[in-house]
């Protein structure tokens, strides 16, 4: 199983590769890094979050079937009102 943040250490490496090679500011660095690591992150649990068979390999719920409206919902006493109630 993998999981958001192996996926951004991984993506951590990377980026440290190719910042290492053009010789920035340490501060400009580290700024860098960390941006790259919480664009990882995002960018990986959006991923996960929206492609269905995803889900459980990053530690999500599965997501909820969803269901056609029902016209019953639109009755007055399913929405809670009593027949003399008119909305």
């Amino acid at each position: 199983m993998s999981d958001i943040h192996s996926n951004s250490i991984i993506s951590g490496f990377v980026t440290g590769h190719y910042l290492a090679k053009e010789r920035l500011p340490l501060g400009i660095e580290a700024i860098l890094l960390i941006g790259a690591t919480i664009a990882s992150c995002f960018v990986t649990y959006e991923v996960a979050r929206r492609i269905r068979p995803l889900r459980p390999l990053f530690g999500l719920k599965p997501a909820a079937v969803s269901r056609s409206h029902s016209p019953a919902k639109d009755w007055p006493i399913a929405r809670g009102l009593s027949s003399d109630d008119t909305a």
